[in-house]
């Protein structure tokens, strides 16, 4: 008897208690591998599950898109074959339609169960689906604002064609300066470099009270509008952040690559003038806004809103955003 206790106790020393010796759990663990959370109606969206942990033979798993009460839209299932360690999955689903302006929150689960539909892993992701046209419902309020713009590059027209944005086209800078306007948009894709007296533009159609906005120009000196009445309040520089403060619904990862930013600005400490120097490229600062005290805006925004415009809902929807909010008072 004291020499089978001295066993245990010896063991007890040289190995620690039983629990300790036991192999680690191996915890399932799902994530999206794109973390898109905004999906077109009336697509097939394609996502794809990484799946980490130890997986059981004929493990099954399951997926639906749900209401936020729980009532089910679309659903589909699996199986995994074979015993892995980690795997990924790819589903497609069929994304219903919703009304016209409408953005629908809903739920995607994802959910694998082994033996006996023992629950091994659930993963639970909030999304919305959006309508594809997001200026359905306010178009007569797009007209009131007398959209000009300035784009030499014919990308952006293109854009605003496509989705109904009404506008009027500014070929030279003398004619937008006697055009009455509340919004006066630069199109993409622009040199500032070489484009002459733009910068004087956009002074005195601030002075008028009418907000400027240039989107993703290609490089170029970008200086603090001068002789503006009243001054300016802010001067605000942000990354990603600005889709979100604009718009949390929207996705920071725009497909395919999850890329969102076209060009930026660095920051220049030298010049009082000139804030920084704008160029292609993901480094920089895609966005720069002056908010001045007669309430106008200047906004050069990187963000490539014309060149994503299609893939998703998060790049057309924040251009619908970016519209709206520069013109607010």
């Amino acid at each position: 008897m004291k020499k089978a206790f001295l066993l245990i106790l010896l063991e007890f020393i040289l190995l620690g208690p039983a629990v300790y010796c036991q192999p680690a759990s191996q915890t399932l663990h799902i994530e999206l591998a794109e973390p898109l959370s905004n999906f077109f109606a009336e697509r097939d969206q394609i996502l794809r599950f990484h799946i980490s942990g130890d997986i059981p033979d004929s493990a099954n798993f399951f997926w639906s898109l749900e209401y936020r009460n729980g009532a089910v839209l679309e659903r589909g299932q699996g199986r995994f074959h074979e015993r892995q360690a980690s795997t990924d999955v790819e589903i497609s689903v069929p994304v219903p339609k919703v009304n016209e302006g409408v953005i629908l929150p809903v739920d995607l689960k994802f959910v694998i169960e082994g033996p006996g539909h023992q629950t091994l892993a659930a993963y639970n992701h909030q999304c919305f689906i959006f309508s594809p046209d997001p200026f359905a419902s306010n178009r007569q309020s797009l007209s009131e604002l007398k959209i000009a713009l300035y784009d030499p590059q014919n990308k952006t027209s293109a854009l605003f064609d496509e989705l109904g944005i009404p506008y009027d086209s500014v070929f030279n800078f003398e004619a937008i300066e006697q055009q009455e306007t509340r919004l006066f948009i630069i199109g993409a894709d622009i040199d500032l470099e070489h484009s002459q007296g733009l910068m004087e533009t956009i002074e005195k159609l601030l002075l008028k009270n009418t907000s400027v906005l240039m989107l993703a120009p290609l490089g170029g000196d970008i200086r603090i509008p001068a002789n503006t009445a009243g001054g300016f309040n802010q001067v605000l520089v942000a990354g990603n952040a600005i889709i979100h403060r604009l718009d949390k619904r929207l996705d920071t990862f725009w497909p395919p690559y999850g890329n969102t930013v076209a060009s930026g600005v660095e920051i220049n400490t030298i010049s009082p003038d000139v804030i920084g120097r704008w160029s292609e490229g993901q480094k920089q600062w895609p966005w720069l806004e002056i908010d001045f005290a007669n309430k106008t805006r200047f906004v050069v925004c990187g963000l490539d809103v014309v060149g994503k415009n299609s893939d998703g809902p998060a790049a057309r929807y924040f251009l619908a955003r970016l519209i709206e909010y520069m013109t607010e008072k």
